[in-house]
């Protein structure tokens, strides 16, 4: 839960990750929720959120939950189909 309001409120949904200073930036820059919202602020915005967004990040970091969360569902499967 408490991880939950940590990325939350680092995503930069309340305030602008670029106004903040270059070394809280690199931190919240872990956040993918925050390169999540900058995408959205630049589709919106004519030329916001080109310093800090990584697109290439957001696909990996999808990509590899979605990896890990099709493998754990794969060795899973047999134990919650054993307990029906």
């Amino acid at each position: 839960m408490a991880l939950l309001l940590i990325m939350y409120f680092t995503s930069g949904v309340f305030f602008l990750p670029s106004a903040l200073p270059e070394r809280l930036q690199y931190w919240v820059s872990f956040n993918p929720l925050m390169h999540s919202v900058e995408w959205l602020r630049s589709a919106y915005y004519e030329g916001h959120g080109y310093g800090l967004l990584d697109r290439g990040y957001i696909f990996s970091f999808s990509t590899i939950l979605i990896f890990a969360a099709l493998v754990i569902e794969r060795f899973a499967r047999g134990k919650v189909m054993m307990r029906r």
